[in-house]
């Protein structure tokens, strides 16, 4: 736990939350879980500890690119523009 609370807390956590959900979809069953336990990890730590703007895209973007590695950054795939369209299920 932490004593602080981020700026402008609460925040508005529809991108985050649809990141998140995508990131059960681009990474289903067990290797999924994983991924998204240690993106709520990051998220966490960025958000109450380092008090970053988590909800900022541009920012989420590149906690997924850290989170996913540089290799799914390449394919544009943790993108929050692709994200969307997969959320969408459009393309």
């Amino acid at each position: 736990m932490t004593e602080n609370t981020p700026e402008g807390f609460p925040i508005m956590t529809l991108t985050i939350m649809r990141a998140l959900c995508a990131l059960t979809i681009l990474h289903p069953g067990k290797e999924g879980q994983g991924t998204l336990t240690k993106a709520l990890d990051e998220l966490f730590r960025a958000s109450w500890v380092e008090h970053r703007k988590t909800q900022d895209k541009e920012v989420l973007a590149e906690m997924l690119k850290e989170i996913l590695g540089e290799e799914e950054g390449r394919k544009g795939r943790i993108s929050i523009p692709a994200f969307e369209r997969e959320m969408n299920g459009t393309k």
